[in-house]
């Protein structure tokens, strides 16, 4: 089938410049329009994969965004648990500091002393000697013993000794003493006297330092988990930057 433009031209008939025009106008219009189908063919798959691409791309954008709040999520549950387990650990320190807050701890003291007669009546004539009971306060000691088992003997010459006291003021007033005087004397031994803390207590007491604005432990304080949880943070900011070592109290012992 012959195309437009050649059935417009007479092959017998001289060609005209209108009638070449014409064709070229012809010629050039079906080749525009061949031109723009196969570059529309050619497009086509391309914007559907932009629009795949696109559409991919805001998926990820939504699923990054719930990983992030479910992290932050996750992050704020962890920050929880470990503020409650901070908590927990210091009520169960102060329980046992309450448990503890009618003891002494004696250091020195021979390990022969107790063995042949009763540890607890020695020491109780012993301080009674020493220190006498203030007004009406009892020097009634409940019960004495040696702290930790035998095999401690390969590393020190002799076991602590743990004495409860009945009445609290008798243990804070040879306390008290104590510190006074540097250390007492049982026969030849030089004996040191420490409050019967739990070691963890120990170490916080060194840690939560005066000068620092932080409330020293104590048996007889009262602090709300409030308060904890701020000393707590207080003392994780403090611990990332080294500081140096401090003299010991030798009245606070963590052995």
């Amino acid at each position: 089938m012959a195309s437009e433009s050649e059935e417009n031209i007479n092959p017998g008939a001289p060609v005209t410049y209108a009638a070449m025009t014409n064709a070229l106008s012809t010629a050039l219009s079906a080749m525009e329009k061949s031109i723009l189908e196969n570059i529309s063919s050619l497009i086509k798959p391309l914007y559907s994969q932009m629009e795949d691409m696109q559409k991919t791309l805001n998926d990820t954008r939504v699923q990054a965004e719930r990983a992030v709040n479910t992290s932050i999520e996750n992050k704020t549950d962890i920050q929880q648990l470990q503020q409650l387990e901070d908590i927990l650990a210091e009520k169960a320190i102060r329980t046992d500091m309450s448990l503890r807050q009618n003891n002494l701890k004696i250091r020195g003291l021979d390990e022969a002393v107790g063995k042949k007669d009763d540890l607890t009546n020695e020491i109780k004539q012993w301080l009674i000697t020493e220190i006498k009971p203030a007004g009406d306060i009892s020097p009634v000691i409940t019960k004495a013993y040696r702290a930790g088992p035998v095999a401690i003997l390969k590393t020190r010459p002799s076991r602590d000794v743990i004495v409860t006291f009945m009445d609290l003021r008798y243990k804070k007033q040879v306390l008290t003493h104590a510190r006074i005087k540097g250390h007492l004397m049982f026969k030849k031994d030089k004996l040191e006297i420490f409050p019967d803390l739990p070691k963890e207590a120990l170490i916080k007491r060194r840690e939560l330092k005066p000068e620092d604005g932080l409330k020293v432990l104590d048996a007889n304080d009262k602090i709300t988990p409030m308060e904890l949880a701020k000393q707590n943070l207080k003392r994780k900011i403090r611990s990332s930057t080294p500081s140096p070592p401090r003299p010991g109290n030798r009245h606070e012992d963590i052995a």
